[in-house]
């Protein structure tokens, strides 16, 4: 009996947990975004748009469909990978390359 009242319990909490509503995520239209974002689009345009089309493959992998976080995406354009050329801080400041990394992680949020 008292088997059977615990096992109605985890049921009626699974049950309860995997109906509850989540709150919906609202994404901000780029258009809408930040100073920083829009200086971050023209940098990708300007360094990483000709391999990386809107941030979908083409001579580069695509990099908004991935999940790499931005550390890692700094740690590649700072030091290259593959066929993908490092980008020295005396071509692109740090402060730049965070404004690159807010504009790909804007992109992902947009869905694009």
């Amino acid at each position: 009996m008292g088997g059977r009242l615990i096992l109605i319990v985890i049921v009626i909490f699974l049950s309860w947990g995997c109906s509850s509503k989540k709150e919906a995520y609202t994404k901000q239209p780029l258009a809408e975004m930040s100073q920083e974002v829009e200086e971050g689009k023209v940098l990708f345009h300007k360094y990483c748009n000709s391999c990386h089309p809107n941030g979908t493959a083409g001579l580069g992998a695509p990099i908004v469909t991935t999940s790499i976080p931005g550390f890692a995406i700094r740690y590649q354009i700072r030091n290259g990978l593959g066929e993908m050329p490092a980008f020295s801080e005396e071509k692109i400041s740090d402060k730049e390359v965070d404004k690159i990394v807010d504009y790909i992680q804007a992109l992902r949020d947009e869905g694009k």
